[in-house]
């Protein structure tokens, strides 16, 4: 297999409210995080008050990966948002962490993050 992609659903998040999920991928052996999108489920207008963002973390609460954000770019229903990624190796069971937060008040942030990985040869 060279490549998988692994779909992470995000219910509605609210006004003023962050929330996490983990995932592993559950693949044996060690595989790049390459890629990953964003595809909202709801439209949410860019605004650098009432903005949403979603990031990749390594592992509970680790270090970001990367992060899309509404705060100048709306995130447009059915319209996917590619993550600018810093590389990570993960394992079957290592913990990924999507950080959903939205800041001021009004609208939602909700959709699916696809990860890419690649296996590690």
């Amino acid at each position: 297999m060279d490549t998988f992609s692994l779909p992470v659903e995000i219910a509605s998040v609210g006004s003023t409210t962050t929330e996490e999920r983990l995932v592993c991928h559950g693949m044996a052996g060690q595989w790049l995080l390459a890629d990953a999108y964003f595809m909202p489920a709801t439209t949410l207008a860019a605004d650098g008050t009432n903005y949403g963002s979603v990031g990749i973390n390594n592992g509970a609460g680790g270090t970001s990966l990367g992060t899309v954000t509404s705060a100048s770019v709306a995130f447009t229903k059915g319209t996917a948002r590619q993550f600018t990624l810093t590389g990570a190796l993960f394992g079957p069971s290592d913990a990924i962490e999507i950080d959903i937060n939205k800041a001021g008040t009004g609208g939602a942030v909700d959709g699916t993050v696809t990860l890419i990985f690649t296996p590690v040869r």
